[in-house]
């Protein structure tokens, strides 16, 4: 797994000296709501403005001097600016009823796009140019629903992108553009390089900073971090290109998160989010139905689930608890509900209530669930008309207590009343469940 890469809001904030009060602005109407200056921040982000004057209360202008709830070190305002328009970096003058903008740079995904949408793409460099042209192909590429589009996005830019935190001096991994003519890029990087795509196709999407509360690899910590934010039929979403581009293919741990999900996940400052984010997703029309998680709330259930992935002979297996999630409240007995489902060992992310497993490596032998006495003889019967002489035979956790009480007794039993024919010992498991027999002859 790849670890999620440096912290993504790096934005600058510069004491300047400006001109003198009496040059400035005239003061206007003073706002007194963080929410006011958010939507300040985004009209002028559409008409990509690179400097103005809000007058503010004074007590605004103290509150977006503060720092991140994240505990990032960055300041609020910085949040607003980034979350509601899109800037890359800026410099700031406070004042007693003032705050002064100046040398604002936005996102080039977010300015590709204004850009276009305004018919001035005369004023992109040779470079944003290709970059719109590489979405614009991407965007074309695809027809339907927004849902269809953002996922078709998503699974593009999980394909072609490989994540890298290193500095290569050009400052293109940081955005659309290295994202989408390099092929390589870190969370600011997927984060816009979606934006400038889902633009493009109509479909409205943000920036959100915050942190990653979950590491994707053991030891790699906590970190600041960068995704987006979408509108899907009316309903603003979570989905992390980032974390979803993983060397297994698209992961959909991060795809279409409501707040209730993804807070587990991640940790962002609502005091300069003024983006309504859906409490739920509806995963059932959120995803494609080979991409639908089983929904599990008992141990119960993930059995089942593993066993139905093993006969189906999946090497993939999404989990999505919607209340105490299994993993979490017995992680030991969780484990083996997953061993006698057939699952000798796999990969994992645990992202909350969301358990995806990959890389599962099922028994090298034929292989049965046995629910009764009579599946065991059944079993046996099918292996000696189809020739087979080496398979494992798993049982639900009542039926294996069974068998293997006392000097299994019960076992025996059914060995003798079946087909079989041992010339040597059969090999057992009690963690999952299950008899191997091997090199077997039949009546």
């Amino acid at each position: 797994m790849r670890i999620v890469g440096k912290a993504v809001c790096i934005l600058l904030i510069l004491l300047l000296v400006f001109p003198s009060s009496a040059s400035r602005a005239a003061s206007g109407k003073r706002i007194s709501t963080m929410a006011e200056f958010a939507a300040l921040a985004e009209e002028h982000a559409v008409s990509l403005d690179d400097s103005y004057t809000v007058p503010c209360e004074w007590s605004l202008v103290e509150e977006l001097k503060k720092n991140s709830s994240t505990g990032q070190g960055v300041q609020q305002l910085a949040e607003i600016l980034l979350q509601s328009g899109c800037v890359l970096s800026f410099s700031v003058g406070w004042y007693d009823h003032e705050v002064c903008l100046a040398n604002i740079t936005y996102y080039p995904g977010w300015r590709i796009f204004r850009l276009w949408e305004s018919g001035k793409t005369d004023a992109l460099s040779s470079r944003e140019r290709e970059a719109l042209d590489r979405a614009l192909a991407l965007v074309s590429g695809v027809s339907g629903t927004a849902l269809e589009k953002e996922r078709y996005f998503y699974d593009m830019l999980c394909d072609r992108i490989t994540y890298d935190y290193r500095d290569d001096g050009s400052g293109e991994k940081d955005c659309a553009v290295g994202a989408l003519l390099n092929g390589r890029a870190d969370c600011d990087g997927y984060s816009d390089a979606m934006l400038l795509c889902c633009s493009l196709a109509g479909i409205p999407c943000r920036f959100i900073h915050g942190r990653a509360l979950q590491a994707m690899q053991p030891g790699s910590g906590t970190g600041s971090h960068l995704w987006n934010l979408v509108c899907i039929a009316g309903s603003w979403l979570i989905c992390d290109v980032t974390w979803g581009d993983q060397e297994s293919g698209p992961s959909y741990l991060y795809f279409n998160l409501g707040r209730q999900d993804a807070s587990l996940s991640y940790h962002w400052n609502n005091s300069t989010l003024f983006t309504e984010i859906a409490r739920t997703a509806d995963f059932d029309t959120q995803l494609m139905p080979d991409q639908q998680p089983a929904v599990v709330r008992s141990q119960e259930d993930v059995y089942k689930a593993a066993r139905s992935a093993a006969l189906a002979g999946s090497r993939t297996l999404t989990l999505y608890s919607p209340e105490a999630a299994p993993w979490k409240t017995d992680e030991d007995t969780f484990m083996k509900m997953l061993q006698r489902g057939a699952f000798n060992s796999f990969s994992y992310r645990d992202s909350g209530r969301w358990f995806e497993l990959s890389n599962i490596v099922l028994p090298e032998n034929a292989f049965r669930f046995c629910d009764t006495e009579d599946d065991f003889l059944s079993a046996a019967d099918a292996y000696r008309e189809a020739g087979v002489d080496t398979f494992t035979l798993f049982f639900p956790p009542s039926l294996a207590e069974r068998l293997f009480a006392g000097s299994h007794e019960t076992l025996q039993r059914l060995i003798a009343e079946s087909c079989l024919l041992l010339d040597g010992p059969y090999y057992y498991s009690t963690e999952n469940g299950s008899v191997t027999f091997r090199d077997v002859s039949f009546r």
